[in-house]
């Protein structure tokens, strides 16, 4: 993997406004699109757009649904130890639901409402500081 690539891609992604199924640098993004938008100009790839969903589903269903698609990625290996670049899954709700990119752990980057995307440190920003009684799942990308 580039991480540089993958770093220069999720950083321009700053400031876009935060909108729900979104992936437009400099439009709208939601947490669940913006990382894969990154991913797939940064590594050039595609990946299927993953399954339609509700703002809130994580707050009503079980179902794994983003973490069974970040499963189902070719190439995708989940790891004990993040480096820039890779891939955070943070549970919020009931199940794994946010997605960020890693800058230095635990710095990332990641879109969220209503902020938009931003850069913050998960051990004191935001609610994925208060998520951390479930630690994060990591990933990269061979």
């Amino acid at each position: 993997m580039n991480r540089a690539a993958v770093l220069a891609a999720a950083l321009a992604w700053e400031k876009t406004p935060y909108h729900p199924n979104a992936a437009v640098c400099g439009c709208g993004a939601d947490c669940a699109l913006f990382p894969l938008a990154v991913y797939q100009q940064a590594l050039a790839v595609r990946w299927p757009r993953p399954p339609r969903y509700v703002s809130q589903w994580h707050l009503h269903r079980s179902q794994e649904l983003y973490l069974e698609y970040v499963r189902a990625i070719p190439g995708v290996r989940e790891i004990d130890s993040p480096e820039p670049g890779d891939f955070a899954l943070f549970r919020l709700g009931r199940v794994y639901s946010h997605g960020a990119i890693v800058l230095a752990w635990p710095q990332v980057v990641h879109a969220e409402n209503p902020a938009g995307v931003v850069r913050c440190d998960v051990s004191i920003d935001s609610k994925l500081s208060r998520s951390s009684i479930v630690r994060p799942l990591f990933f990269t990308f061979d």
